[in-house]
């Protein structure tokens, strides 16, 4: 992904050839380069690639500024949030929007009787919220409903709604070639589908619901993935039953993935043993974590039976306890840092 190579469709085969062959050699050139680059900007490797032409000439594209790469609890001490090395796919964005639209034209999907359940929810706040001459809200105003709605159902606060920051941007205009955005943009784009979509420039309260079940269907597609990489640096299948000492070990490598930030695309079995032990002997959090867990699972005790779906629910409902644990916690914090002085 750090050096990607783009063609005319109108140049023959025997010149594509030649020309990715001396491109290949001239690439070779600035790879080492390229990598000193990325990392003494700390950026990722999609920040930068090599474009080849077809008259051989090499383009070098790149962010022209730094962009932090630290990843989960550790974007908490960064000075700009909005600058945090987490990206969400456009693609999966895009598709996400696309389907629960078009589910909820189909009477008999099961979008159509969840949207009309957080309609129901939201209609109370709805009511008393400002509207335009059409019955409608708009921006700031229907962010607000969904922050709400997150945070009073599941105890979530999602990165984008937060009134911190530049989490609250007015608009998300993203051009076709970006393939990746801050998932502090995530809100602020699918809303902005949502209106291109549907040719409206403000949202009525079904119209709302089809943008909180999208946020609802990106977030539990991102927990698949998260329960996947669980498996997969784990070594354990995907499909079909599992031993409940690979359900134990699927769910303490999601714990900290989730709760703790660990990057499991570069995390070896070893690492996550290595971490887990640790934390079981040093970290009071996480053995209260690990007994919360446990009585999570009693509630599921046939979950090593149902294979991915069974680790699957187990995760969803880890998740929601979570953030029931979490909240005394963040209210004690709270408070401490109220009580200091400011300056």
């Amino acid at each position: 992904r750090l050096c990607a190579i783009h063609q005319p469709q109108e140049i023959i085969v025997r010149a594509f050839i030649r020309a990715c062959t001396r491109a290949m050699v001239a690439a070779l050139a600035v790879w080492s380069s390229l990598i000193a680059a990325t990392l003494q900007i700390a950026s990722g490797d999609e920040m930068a690639f090599v474009e080849v032409s077809s008259t051989i000439s090499l383009n070098i594209r790149r962010l022209s500024w730094a962009v932090e790469s630290k990843r989960g609890i550790a974007n908490l001490f960064i000075a700009n949030p909005m600058g945090a090395h987490e990206f969400a796919s456009v693609l999966g964005l895009e598709r996400s929007v696309r389907a629960e639209l078009a589910a909820t034209a189909i009477p008999t999907s099961a979008v159509v009787g969840k949207t009309k359940r957080i309609e129901e929810e939201i209609k109370p706040l709805w009511s008393v919220m400002p509207k335009n001459e059409h019955g409608r809200i708009t921006n700031n105003t229907h962010r607000y409903i969904v922050h709400r709605y997150f945070r009073e159902k599941y105890g979530w606060s999602i990165k984008g709604l937060e009134l911190v920051g530049a989490a609250w941007v007015k608009v998300a205009h993203v051009t076709k070639i970006v393939k990746q955005i801050s998932k502090y943009m995530v809100p602020a784009y699918l809303h902005e589908e949502l209106l291109g979509l549907t040719g409206t420039d403000d949202l009525d309260i079904h119209r709302l619901a089809i943008l909180i079940s999208t946020i609802e269907h990106v977030i539990r597609a991102e927990m698949m993935s998260y329960v996947y990489d669980a498996h997969r640096v784990m070594q354990v299948r995907i499909s079909g039953p599992k031993t409940q000492r690979e359900v134990d070990d699927v769910i303490s490598a999601f714990m900290l993935l989730y709760a703790f930030g660990s990057n499991l695309e570069i995390s070896t079995k070893r690492d996550i043993e290595n971490s887990t032990r640790f934390l079981q002997a040093n970290h009071k959090g996480w053995q209260q974590l690990h007994a919360r867990i446990q009585d999570v699972r009693k509630n599921r005790p046939d979950v090593a039976t149902h294979g991915f779906d069974g680790v699957m629910g187990l995760a969803v409902d880890i998740t929601k306890d979570y953030a029931e644990w979490q909240s005394p916690a963040c209210k004690e914090a709270q408070e401490l840092l109220l009580a200091m002085p400011s300056y």
